[in-house]
């Protein structure tokens, strides 16, 4: 077999081996509390795929021990959010869309809610992701400062 021959399979097989993952919305988790935090997502995914789960893309995973991984990365959590500390998210879609719940657990208790980008009134899918709280806890903010982000403030 010629290099070039050799050196195009290596890549197909390299390509097959890692498949890629589509970004829906990229966020961030803001805690700006005095205490650390647990958040986890429940992506609707689709079976053996990766697509629909969400990835905490900067956070050490030593904060995120029973999370599942994805090539190092922790995908949906439960992750820790020390105090003071900003995470970065990606919400990766599924069929151009990305939907789930999850939950948020602090000294206040537990805070449920839901995410999603798609819009039943038009029939297709919004350019980012809405949070809808499903729960009230005045001290999270769903949406803040822009869609598809959460910020826990210092006591409200």
């Amino acid at each position: 077999m010629n290099k070039l021959t050799k050196v195009f399979l290596s890549v197909r097989v390299l390509l097959l081996n890692f498949p890629s993952i589509r970004y829906a919305y990229r966020g961030v988790i803001d805690n700006q509390s005095n205490e650390s935090i647990v958040i986890a997502f429940f992506p609707r995914t689709i079976t053996g795929s990766d697509y629909g789960n969400i990835y905490f893309t900067d956070l050490n995973p030593e904060l995120c021990p029973t999370s599942s991984f994805h090539h190092g990365i922790p995908k949906n959590g439960p992750c820790t959010i020390p105090a003071k500390t900003t995470a970065e998210i990606d919400y990766s879609t599924y069929t151009c869309g990305t939907k789930g719940h999850g939950f948020i657990i602090s000294n206040y208790g537990e805070y449920h809610f839901n995410y999603s980008n798609f819009t039943p009134t038009r029939g297709s899918y919004y350019p980012y992701v809405k949070l809808i709280r499903e729960s009230n806890e005045s001290n999270i903010g769903l949406n803040d400062p822009r869609a598809g982000e959460i910020t826990i403030y210092a006591d409200k």
